[in-house]
């Protein structure tokens, strides 16, 4: 009804359009993108949107979602290994990239352990055969054995070989009486073997031709001039050997030079010793020695020094004495010292004497001589009476503190000449142990400190002058 009540038709023309619906599939790798989304599993997927006629339009994916795959493989090899085309020759992991059954990334890594042959030498040294891991080897040469190492590689090793032989070889010898050899000891002629090891290390046989010589009788010696006892540079021995040629002088078994004649029939011995003789034969052996002659060559005699002190005070005794037994004492000077048999100085009167001690036999006479100074001691001074007149130019005056001491003693030497002095300290037997070069008249010298204990003459000479003084050391 339209507004005025009355009828009012309309007519529709109406159009009805469908939605629509598809589908849609896919095969593919790890992941999808579809429509902005990214799927990694298979499945069915629906994406809506409208279609041409403004309808909703469904699309419906059918995905197959495929991975790629990894697998690993291990390999032990000698040396070098191929694999897919390479070959490798060091341990290592090593991969290789195919396409799977599902048209996806296969990655395959290999664990590779490259083991070694190895090579080596060995040396060996024998006597005619060599066996080596089964074989018999009898020449000189390398050889080469393969086996099978640790690592299951080859193992080559190369025999270095010498093969030796045993040697043989001939000696030839002549001796007199016996003949030593290799220890043993051969009397008689004859053919020996000695088996040693050569330098190959095999057997090394030698044999010894052997020729034993009979040894000539000793020959015998006699005087032919002179005497066997004489002294010396005074005589001489002629020894004679009843043997004309072929002879060899000793003299206490040490042989005689042919320039000394120790090769002719008669030697002359001017030297002591035992003499002997050989002979030597045709055949080159030489005889035993002969009979002992004994040459004596005496000589004058060797007398020791005369020992003791060297200081004797007027009035008193001293003993000396002499290692060499059988002399004679005797004083140079008796008025100022005599001298017994036995060695006992007596002190006469002040000066200084020369002891003998004269020593004789039948080759003559040694002297030995000892000086020996007598003193008095007025005050404990020393004053020595010159041998000979003396004209005192200047006056010396010595003072030694403390006398006698047992450490050591000051000496002050005076003097109205200011000329340097020398002075000297002598032990008992004479020698000199300290001596002062030009000391001033005035110097207080210290000394005494390393003596033993005993009798010591200090002795100061100034120009022409000379004096002496004693001091006693006690321990």
């Amino acid at each position: 009804t339209n507004a005025a009540g009355c009828d009012s038709v309309a007519t529709l023309h109406l159009t009805i359009n469908s939605a629509t619906a598809s589908d849609t599939t896919a095969v593919v790798c790890n992941t999808f993108n579809w429509h902005g989304n990214d799927y990694t599993s298979s499945g069915n997927y629906t994406y809506t949107t409208t279609n041409v006629a403004g309808c909703d339009s469904v699309v419906t994916l059918h995905l197959t979602i495929n991975h790629a795959t990894a697998s690993d493989t291990t390999a032990v090899a000698c040396n070098t290994f191929n694999w897919h085309g390479n070959d490798y020759t060091s341990s290592g992991n090593y991969t290789y990239t195919t396409t799977n059954v599902a048209g996806c990334d296969s990655v395959v890594t290999l664990h590779l352990t490259i083991n070694h042959s190895t090579v080596s030498d060995t040396t060996a040294v024998a006597c005619n055969t060599f066996s080596w891991h089964g074989n018999d080897y009898t020449a000189s040469g390398n050889y080469t054995y393969t086996t099978t190492n640790a690592a299951g590689c080859d193992s080559m090793v190369t025999l270095h070989l010498t093969i030796s032989h045993p040697s043989s070889s001939d000696t030839t010898a002549a001796a007199c009486s016996s003949f030593v050899w290799h220890g043993n000891t051969y009397n008689t002629s004859g053919t020996y073997t000695y088996t040693t090891t050569n330098a190959g290390g095999c057997d090394s046989v030698v044999t010894l031709h052997l020729t034993i010589n009979p040894r000539p009788a000793a020959p015998t010696i006699s005087l032919g001039e002179g005497l066997l006892t004489f002294c010396q540079g005074q005589g001489s021995a002629t020894l004679h050997s009843d043997s004309v040629e072929g002879n060899q002088w000793y003299r206490n078994l040490a042989a005689i030079g042919v320039d000394d004649g120790g090769n002719d029939g008669n030697y002359t011995a001017i030297t002591a010793g035992d003499y002997t003789v050989t002979y030597t034969g045709p055949n080159g052996c030489e005889s035993l020695q002969s009979n002992v002659l004994t040459v004596t060559v005496n000589t004058p005699p060797v007398v020791a020094p005369i020992t003791g002190p060297a200081t004797v005070e007027i009035g008193l005794t001293i003993q000396l004495a002499d290692a060499t037994t059988g002399g004679t004492w005797v004083s140079n000077q008796p008025a100022f010292a005599t001298v017994d048999a036995n060695g006992v100085v007596t002190g006469v009167a002040a000066g200084t004497a020369t002891i003998r001690y004269v020593v004789t036999n039948t080759c003559g006479t040694t002297t030995v001589t000892k000086t020996v100074d007598v003193i008095t001691t007025p005050g404990g001074r020393v004053i020595i009476v010159p041998t000979e007149p003396v004209v005192a130019k200047v006056n010396i005056e010595l003072t030694a503190m403390p006398n006698p001491t047992t450490s050591y003693i000051n000496l002050s030497t005076k003097s109205n000449d200011k000329t340097p002095m020398t002075v000297r300290v002598y032990d008992g037997s004479g020698v000199a142990i300290e001596n002062f070069q030009k000391v001033i008249p005035g110097t207080v010298l210290r000394m005494g400190d390393k003596w033993r204990g005993g009798i010591y003459v200090i002795e100061v000479v100034q120009g022409t002058e000379r004096k002496t003084l004693k001091v006693i050391k006690t321990n």
